[in-house]
């Protein structure tokens, strides 16, 4: 019976140690993600502002014209090609909207930019005195004038991202270097005080810029 038990034991001993080595490999690309992205992220906004997702984060097998991923919720029977990290970005001034970012690292823990990735934007350390929030991007177009008219119900934040095919190999600070984060408002316009032409603008978040994307000749 003595035996019996310390095989048990042992047996119990080996399955928590795979477990935990697993778990520490998880930690430390974690910990590489979260460095990475600190880059670009203020580190005192990334603390407040910026939420793990580890339930839409996912492993990646990659074999012969296949991919397999499984969710960090489980653990996979088989190492990693690579690890996909998923963060919320939710500010106050969001109006609890969320803008999504994600990245993705490689077996050594390093950042793949052929991978996905999403989200990336240069973030400073005076966000709270800058953002332009929801309020006041629905204001700054209605300040535009009354041939414009905006719909705050059909509001979202968007990523207007600037990467280049020959970017695939820049780090992830240079691919957020010309990224911009953009309130996208559906509305209306009134060109010549003749016809309404549908369409929405963009209202950056961190400068106020305002942009249209309306199929109408601007005059």
């Amino acid at each position: 019976m003595k035996q019996i038990f310390i095989i048990k034991v042992l047996l119990l001993s080996s399955v928590i140690t795979v477990a935990q080595s697993k778990q520490n490999v998880y930690g430390e690309y974690k910990e590489n993600a979260d460095s990475l992205l600190t880059t670009i992220i203020d580190k005192g906004v990334f603390t407040r502002y910026v939420r793990f997702r580890a339930d839409k984060s996912y492993y990646i097998k990659e074999g012969n014209n296949t991919q397999q991923k499984v969710s960090f919720s489980k653990q996979p029977d088989w190492d990693p090609d690579f690890c996909t990290f998923f963060y919320d970005f939710s500010h106050p001034g969001f109006s609890g909207h969320r803008f999504p970012i994600a990245i993705t690292l490689d077996r050594s823990g390093k950042f793949a930019p052929q991978k996905y990735f999403c989200g990336f934007v240069i973030i400073p350390d005076s966000l709270d005195a800058i953002i332009v929030s929801k309020k006041m991007a629905i204001k700054s177009l209605k300040d535009g004038g009354p041939r414009n008219k905006a719909y705050p119900s059909s509001l979202q934040l968007v990523w207007v991202n600037s990467e280049k095919k020959e970017q695939v190999y820049a780090s992830v600070r240079e691919l957020a270097e010309f990224n911009s984060i953009k309130w996208r408002v559906r509305g209306t316009v009134l060109f010549r005080d003749e016809k309404k032409y549908r369409g929405y603008f963009l209202v950056d978040v961190l400068t106020g810029s305002i942009g249209r994307n309306f199929a109408i000749p601007w005059d």
